[in-house]
């Protein structure tokens, strides 16, 4: 049997022009209008935090394995170059199939945390971000409140305050 196990060491962090990047023909999962708006309002807001993956190709050419709607978001964004972690030209088809199929896969098996999830998309409301930069909507926001009962309509009891998760600098070693 092949080995498929990447060494992370033969992976390169690089810029890639978009316009040097193609689909993967297997990619099965399709991102609908409203998804790539979303993704272009991420983009706008945010900038771009992680990579994208692709599989150096030759000819200065490459195949998205990771981040097909994300980079359709970008590009609307005006958008011409993306941050990529570059698989090198000899990792085989069957890996970069199975490391996009993986990528999807883990995503959609997840599972969230209603109580959790609706109190950031508040929180995140409250200080002025646009939830469709989320992946999110207003109305979305309000069904999932109504769902879950008065208690979560804004009385803000039994709320972490965002700033128990910021260290702060001890003083006295300043």
């Amino acid at each position: 049997m092949k080995q498929r196990r990447l060494d992370a060491s033969r992976i390169e962090t690089r810029m890639v022009p978009i316009n040097a990047i193609e689909d993967h023909p297997d990619n099965y999962n399709m991102h609908p209008d409203e998804q790539i708006a979303q993704l272009a309002s991420s983009h706008a807001e945010f900038g771009q935090y992680r990579s994208i993956v692709v599989w150096e190709r030759s000819g200065g050419k490459y195949i998205r394995v990771v981040g097909h709607g994300y980079s359709q978001g970008a590009r609307q964004e005006g958008e011409t170059h993306l941050r990529c972690d570059v698989l090198p030209m000899d990792t085989s088809p069957e890996t970069v199939k199975a490391i996009m199929l993986a990528d999807n896969l883990h995503a959609q098996n997840s599972q969230p945390d209603d109580e959790i999830l609706a109190r950031l998309l508040k929180e995140q409301q409250n200080m002025g971000f646009d939830l469709a930069s989320m992946g999110s909507d207003d109305e979305t926001l309000r069904q999932m409140l109504e769902s879950l009962g008065n208690e979560y309509l804004g009385d803000g009891e039994g709320e972490e305050d965002a700033d128990d998760f910021i260290a702060e600098p001890d003083e006295e070693q300043a």
